[in-house]
């Protein structure tokens, strides 16, 4: 995969990555919930686009039942 085929969200992500020490990307990748913890602090505007993407899919799926 090569970088420059990423959305803008993955560039962040990765980039934001990479600025942390090596105990910080430890402690980001020990669990699940750690690495979404970082991302809902350190790269908030991609966690508010998850956030809008599930909740429009909660509403979809919402409408067939």
């Amino acid at each position: 995969m090569d970088f420059d085929d990423l959305t803008p969200e993955e560039k962040a992500i990765l980039e934001s990555f990479r600025k942390l020490s090596q105990s910080q990307k430890k402690a980001v990748t020990a669990s699940k919930e750690s690495f979404i913890n970082w991302i809902k602090t350190s790269v908030s505007w991609v966690w508010d686009k998850i956030k809008g993407y599930a909740n429009d899919l909660w509403s979809w799926l919402k409408g067939f039942f």
